[in-house]
């Protein structure tokens, strides 16, 4: 039988924890790794197969973690922890086993006492169940409570509960739950890797950050449920938990005392200590008031269909909301910014609002992207004012300067690039600390040709954090320093030791279409196999066409083989090197995929069309004009048809193609990995029909 660390790193178990990494709900953690996802998939096979034999042989070696620092409400800062693709693949594996032992303990309390980060199961898309239906019933179960006699209650919230987990603790519970002492002491030293950015190790802590840590941490939170329902459970109280937060119902004051006490003890004799601010005890006037409804929903008087007639009542409701600038609702004030149309005094208000909730600048700065074109000058200029104030939050900085990129007049972009040159100019005084704020800095002045060449080539080389240096790759100015030199830069990356550096710019060369001379064997392997898989390596003048590979992968189905060289002529390589973008995006980004694939479709249709010119003229890049109902295209080929229309419509519904939607005038989205579960069996269809009657 399998031990737990071989079934960790199994081939199967891998796989799973790719998708589910991919799967994560967790927005924020996926937009700081959009890019990685991207790359790495382009040749998963190869990548999954590599990194399950250095783990097998033991010579994997976790890489340092990078920590980007939050603002929290209460003015301090939390921890956001940045792993590598290949450190999250095999956390993420890991957590899967130990997630099966640890629904076997605690199934029996689902739903019941305990919510939160809950365990799907191996057949489910997703590691964790629906958090949204979790917290309701962890609501509903509250009120239930309330309606039952249970009329005080008691709030338990721990400090830091991720910050503070012992190793040794979590080592402790690990074996009472029957896990392999081999697997144990591998976690547990990526763990004291993972958990620290700096030269001090120390045994405690868990990455925050990664999804696979919340099955981690329940590992210990568990021990207060079994000391409750082992020591504790009476009539007169009832316990319930959602991740650290923990909430006692009571009949009376004394009972939820003596309980708080009994709670406080357990939880510090396994290292945890609870928040003394947040405890509480006090009878329930109104229990609507007690919870916290994050499925809070807005009404009638703010329909999302409508929103665009809707604006002045929206803005009206954040103004409400924000009382001198301070939010007194955070939920209603985020929902209803979601919905709202950037706007010059609107906007001006929000950077007033963050001085006071440096917390919100996620949710802002999602506002301030969803300005169409230039952003105003007054609201320019006030964003300056916010980039030279303390830099306490530089999360914020970075964020700023991520979201204007490109939307600023020129002169607007010289007031910015002047800001930018004096922080970086004296950034000894003032460390950058944070990732993205490093990032931009250098990204704007990379964008705008600020940098010599030799002076890009040593911040590539010396450039220590690799979330950095994988993120700065995508801002060089290829015109600026010429496509020879960018290429040279190129190989500089492709031989990093960092995985994530070289696969991005792996991922550059075949998004450019850049051919890449040898000598290849000083290339980072992992890099290697991306190149290989796009053919960008060892091109031989007679070497088979990627496209049926690729389609193949795509519709999850083999399509009868043709000759698609012969198919696109003059057009293959640019075809070729559509398709394997889509490709590469088909699993990461279904935006970027349905923009890409769309433009391969357009040129399929250049080919078809000249091919047969019965069906009517066609020019290329206009694949709107031929896909009208009735058309000799719809005649001769529906299937085909019917998948053009379908991406070509779902294209300019999508955020990355136009900023509104041009019949509706409604805001563009990006859009939901899920549609390719619709989209698949038109793209077989479509493209089986194309190849019976070429």
């Amino acid at each position: 039988m399998a031990n737990d660390l071989s079934k960790a790193f199994s081939r199967d178990n891998l796989k799973r924890a790719w998708r589910w990494i991919l799967s994560n709900t967790e927005y924020k953690y996926k937009n700081y790794f959009r890019d990685l996802y991207t790359a790495y998939s382009f040749s998963f096979e190869e990548n999954i197969t590599d990194l399950r034999d250095r783990l097998k042989n033991g010579v994997y070696c976790p890489q340092r973690p990078v920590k980007v620092y939050i603002p929290k409400s209460s003015g301090i800062l939390r921890p956001f922890t940045l792993l590598s693709i290949e450190d999250q693949i095999v956390y993420q594996s890991m957590a899967n086993v130990v997630a099966e032992y640890h629904y076997k303990k605690a199934k029996k309390r689902y739903f019941k006492t305990v919510f939160g980060h809950l365990y799907a199961g191996k057949t489910s898309k997703f590691f964790y169940r629906k958090w949204q239906d979790s917290y309701k019933l962890y609501n509903k179960s509250i009120i239930q409570a309330y309606r039952e006699g249970y009329n005080y209650i008691a709030s338990f919230d721990l400090t830091a509960c991720y910050d503070s987990i012992d190793h040794k603790v979590l080592e402790h519970f690990l074996s009472r739950y029957g896990l392999d002492r081999e697997f144990i002491s591998k976690l547990l030293s990526f763990l004291s890797c993972w958990s620290n950015d700096v030269e001090i190790l120390h045994g405690h802590g868990i990455p925050q950050g990664p999804m696979a840590s919340g099955i981690i941490a329940e590992v210990l939170l568990s021990y207060l449920d079994e000391m409750f329902e082992k020591k504790y459970s009476t009539d007169s109280i009832k316990y319930f938990r959602y991740v650290d937060d923990v909430r006692l119902l009571g009949k009376d004051i004394d009972s939820l005392k003596k309980m708080l006490v009994s709670l406080d003890l357990h939880s510090k004799h396994i290292g945890l200590f609870p928040q003394s601010s947040k405890i509480e005890i006090h009878e329930i006037k109104d229990i609507e008031t007690e919870i916290k409804s994050i499925s809070f929903q807005i009404t009638d008087e703010v329909n999302a269909e409508k929103k665009a007639q809707n604006q002045n009542r929206i803005i009206k409701m954040i103004a409400k909301l924000s009382p001198q600038n301070k939010v007194t609702d955070l939920t209603k004030f985020k929902r209803y910014l979601s919905f709202a149309t950037p706007n010059s005094k609107l906007t001006m208000k929000l950077l007033k609002v963050l001085e006071n909730h440096p917390y919100l600048y996620e949710s802002i700065a999602i506002y301030l992207n969803n300005y169409p074109r230039k952003i105003p000058d007054k609201v320019v200029d006030q964003i300056i004012n916010q980039l030279n104030k303390c830099e306490i939050y530089q999360v914020i900085n970075g964020k700023l300067l991520e979201v204007i990129m490109g939307k600023l007049s020129t002169d607007n972009t010289v007031k910015v690039l002047e800001f930018i040159k004096y922080r970086w100019k004296n950034s000894n005084k003032i460390k950058i600390y944070d990732p993205l704020y490093r990032a931009m800095l250098i990204a704007w002045q990379f964008n705008h040709g600020l940098f010599k060449y030799s002076e890009i080539k040593h911040i590539l080389e010396k450039e220590e954090n690799w979330w950095v240096l994988k993120t700065i790759i995508q801002y060089i100015n290829i015109e600026y320093i010429g496509e020879p030199s960018y290429c040279e830069l190129l190989r500089i990356l492709l031989k990093n030791k960092s995985v994530d550096v070289a696969i991005v710019a792996a991922h550059e060369i075949i998004k450019l279409n850049i051919k890449v001379a040898p000598p290849y064997k000083d290339f980072n392997y992992i890099a290697q196999h991306v190149l290989k898989n796009a053919r960008v390596m060892n091109r031989a003048a007679k070497r088979p066409s990627a496209i049926g590979e690729y389609l193949n992968y795509i519709c999850k189905q083999n399509l009868p083989q043709i000759n698609w060289k012969k198919v696109f002529g003059n057009l293959h390589s640019e075809a070729e090197n559509k398709l394997a973008r889509a490709y590469s995006y088909v699993n990461t980004d279904m935006s970027a995929f349905i923009n890409i694939f769309d433009v391969f479709l357009d040129l399929l249709l250049d080919r078809l069309f000249e091919h047969n010119q019965i069906i009517n003229r066609y020019t290329i890049g206009k694949i709107g004009a031929v896909l009208h109902q009735n058309s000799p295209l719809q005649k001769a080929y529906p299937d085909l048809w019917r998948l053009c229309k379908t991406i070509h419509e779902k294209r300019l519904e999508c955020d990355l193609s136009h900023p509104k939607v041009r019949n509706t005038n409604k805001y563009t989205r990006p859009v939901e990995f899920s549609y390719i579960y619709k989209i698949r069996p038109l793209i077989y269809s479509g493209l089986l029909e194309f190849i019976k009657k070429w």
